[in-house]
């Protein structure tokens, strides 16, 4: 069966079922919800200020970060609940032992797997636009922002679909298999701030002096934080959701590079004690993630194409009773 044809069985199969319709709509309720609540909440704010566009933009600007926390949520829950339904669940039917028998390969059958829990989490994603282009009209964040922000958020749900999808690939019950993707969220959302935590705790007894924010590029609230974070408009009225993820990596991550410098004629020269001389240079935490997302997208298929293999009694056959 080639790859599309198989995406698109497993995603008319999953649009019969009532339980997802049901989960959309509750994410369309909490979209509205919250543009609405902060919209009345500007519109009172106006009244008695002067400076209506102002805070028109810090409303913008929160409204659009409050709908990206939203989606990176629904992401954290929707995802590993997904990919244990198409994976693990249909072990439970007999449904995927059928198509492991077939001529498709186990590279296909978990690139479509992963593709077909990633189109899912697209429809609630494609639900979030037209709320975001509003938060773009009442100001206060830039098309660049936006556009950095869900294509940060779109690595990470490929990513988690393709390692959500791989443990799947390994248990014989759904349940298992959601719990174990709920681990994966874990590790990248509370383990990688632990692991930071920790790191500033023992350069606080002195054994350290500096910070490996190295292991903050797996955390997807983090990435988009850093991708959304600009110098557009705003009164600072209303905090943004992403201003502790911010404050932990110092609004911008500073990386100390060891380089040498080079004078007039071109010659390089050292500083007196003979090593290099220090400079301080900025990197980007959504680039750097997005590199990491696609390690952990190709990983996650590779683990998953090993899972998804016939068990041995098949391949090799077995005696008939």
């Amino acid at each position: 069966m080639a790859l599309s044809a198989m995406v698109g069985h497993e995603l008319r199969s999953r649009s019969r079922e009532r339980s997802f319709a049901y989960v959309a709509v509750a994410f369309v309720v909490a979209c509205a919800a919250v543009v609405v609540t902060m919209y009345r909440a500007a519109t009172g704010a106006r009244r008695g200020s002067g400076t209506s566009s102002l805070l028109s933009a810090s409303v913008g600007r929160l409204v659009a970060h409050v709908l990206l926390v939203l989606v990176l949520i629904a992401m954290c829950v929707v995802v590993p609940w997904l990919a244990a339904r198409t994976v693990a669940g249909e072990r439970e039917t007999g449904e995927l032992l059928a198509l492991q028998i077939g001529p498709s390969r186990p590279l296909t059958i978990a690139v479509a797997k992963t593709g077909t829990v990633f189109a899912q989490f697209l429809v609630l994603f494609f639900v979030a636009v037209p709320f975001l282009t509003f938060a773009h009209l009442l100001g206060g964040v830039t098309p660049r922002e936006l556009l950095r922000g869900t294509a940060m958020i779109l690595a990470f749900a490929l990513a988690l679909s393709a390692w959500c999808v791989a443990l799947a690939s390994y248990t014989q019950r759904a349940s298992t298999a959601t719990i174990a993707g709920y681990g994966v969220v874990a590790v990248l959302v509370l383990g990688t701030v632990l692991a930071f935590a920790i790191q500033g705790a023992v350069r606080r007894t002195g054994k350290t002096e500096r910070l490996n924010h190295a292991v903050l590029f797996a955390n997807p609230f983090v990435a988009t934080a850093d991708a959304v974070a600009g110098r557009s408009g705003g009164d600072e009225r209303f905090p943004s959701p992403f201003t502790p993820f911010l404050a932990m990596m110092g609004d911008r991550i500073t990386i100390i590079d060891q380089i040498r410098l080079i004078d007039d004629s071109g010659a390089f020269f050292r500083n007196q004690g003979g090593g290099r001389i220090p400079r301080r240079r900025h990197v980007r935490v959504w680039k750097q993630s997005m590199w990491v997302t696609a390690v952990l997208t190709l990983s996650g298929l590779a683990v998953a194409t090993r899972g998804l293999r016939l068990p041995k009694r098949i391949r090799f056959g077995w005696s008939a009773p």
